[in-house]
């Protein structure tokens, strides 16, 4: 009560947050609605409003709730008030780690100036421990539905993705949106900013045909046909003054990206990434990636853009250098497990180290063509033709594994000019299991020593 007789009225700073997958009961005129109810229920003056409007209470990092805090509750300047006036804790924020949501609750505590969500009402004083285990409760359900939110979220579009429809973004350089209707027939074509209305209406991916189509399948022919190189690629559509995807001039990097899209081929690519619930930004593994050939019209031909990305491979040092790493460490842990071996056999450790060299191995680095198919091209040498198999070891780039596995290749299968592609499907016939890698190391040993007449 005043000096008068009337009743102390309170003071408090209100927060609202609204996001873009919230439900229209959640609306920040609704919320303010209900919230000055309350406050004129309980004789609370709101000096304040703090708005974060499609803002995803996954993370504190929103405008509205960081001003919140560095103008309000942090603020020892700012004008005095009791309360910070929340619809309910989901508004709050749906962060993922109740703690930080526990966290920013007690900062505004700690500072006189405690949250008040009106699901709860206002704070008492021999408020018992029971009813203080609700806040936590509650936070934690507010976590959760965000994660089966973004989990439901993901599954649809990912279905989307296998059905051949984009999930958003725009389109790749070369390539236009086109609209479908709910029935899924033709429309238009979207222009730059233009988005469909309606959430059963779809939008695919559709050759421009325009110069940029055009330059697309010039960059490919360039490269895989002509076998120019990169900087005289870019030398090339500078000087015919062809605008490069983001309308500026051309650079090697921008090329490699149209020599790697593998959309081109009419395969749409999904989930190469993952971001989920704002955890960071992070790579997925190729057995994550959701493909789906044939989804819209190729521009380039699957052939084509295989032996580009074989191309690339050889020339681009990130990735050669690092098929270079992991063949020379493979080369050297090999080696060793040699050496060891025929020392067991009874050679000494001169003896064995010679001999281990000159065992017939053959090593090769995994490439992936635009089927997903890992493949591995083995050399051998001319010398190394005198034996009637060669050991080949298959070489895991990832880092994870040295040596990912072993076949042992009959001389007679290498072309004449020195080589033999294996792949996935087709290595069966030629694997060597853990099991069997000794007695086929037993057997070119014994090769060894006919060779050298020993």
């Amino acid at each position: 009560m005043s000096l008068f007789g009337g009743v102390t009225r309170k003071k408090a700073v209100a927060y609202y947050r609204h996001s873009a997958e919230d439900k229209q009961e959640n609306s920040v005129p609704i919320q303010r609605e209900q919230v000055q109810r309350f406050a004129d229920r309980h004789s609370i003056d709101i000096i304040h409003e703090e708005v974060d409007e499609g803002k995803s209470g996954l993370t504190a990092g929103r405008p509205g709730f960081q001003r919140l805090f560095d103008e309000w509750v942090l603020n020892p300047e700012a004008p005095v008030f009791d309360f910070v006036l929340v619809l309910d804790v989901s508004r709050w924020g749906r962060f993922q780690d109740q703690d930080e949501s526990a966290h920013y609750q007690f900062l505004c505590k700690k500072h006189g100036r405690p949250v008040v969500y009106l699901s709860r009402g206002l704070p008492k004083p021999d408020e018992s421990p029971m009813a203080q285990m609700e806040n936590p409760f509650h936070r934690i359900m507010a976590g959760q539905y965000s994660a089966e939110l973004s989990d439901k979220v993901s599954k649809g579009c990912i279905r989307t993705s296998q059905q051949g429809y984009s999930n958003g973004g725009i389109a790749c350089f070369g390539l236009a949106r086109f609209l479908l209707d709910i029935d899924k027939k033709p429309v238009r074509v979207l222009r730059k900013g233009e988005h469909k209305c309606i959430a059963n209406e779809r939008v695919v991916f559709v050759p421009a045909d325009d110069g940029t189509t055009q330059t697309v399948q010039d960059i490919f022919q360039y490269f895989v046909t002509r076998r120019l190189g990169l900087d005289r690629i870019v030398g090339m559509l500078n000087a015919s003054e062809v605008r490069s995807p983001n309308g500026g001039t051309w650079n090697k990097t921008k090329i490699i990206r149209i020599l790697m899209n593998e959309v081109y081929t009419g395969t749409l690519v999904y989930n190469k990434t993952w971001n989920k619930l704002k955890k960071g930004h992070r790579k997925n593994p190729r057995s994550e990636w959701i493909k789906t050939e044939n989804a819209i019209p190729a521009i380039i031909d699957k052939q084509t853009f295989e032996l580009a990305q074989e191309r690339l491979y050889w020339i681009l040092p990130s990735r050669c250098k690092a098929g270079e790493r992991a063949i020379r460490k493979a080369r050297k842990s090999v080696l060793k497990e040699l050496r060891s071996y025929l020392v067991r056999k009874g050679l000494d450790s001169a003896e064995a180290i010679r001999f281990a060299r000159m065992i017939p191995v053959l090593y090769a680095a995994r490439t992936v063509g635009p089927d997903n198919i890992g493949r591995w091209c083995f050399l051998i040498k001319e010398h190394q033709r005198w034996f009637d198999r060669v050991l080949a070891v298959a070489v895991d780039t990832t880092g994870a594994e040295q040596v990912e596995k072993f076949f042992m290749l009959p001389t007679s299968a290498f072309a004449p000019t020195g080589y033999i592609v294996i792949s996935d499907p087709l290595s069966s016939s030629y694997r060597v299991g853990p099991n069997e890698i000794e007695n086929e190391v037993e057997s070119l040993f014994v090769a060894v020593l006919q060779c050298a007449h020993v």
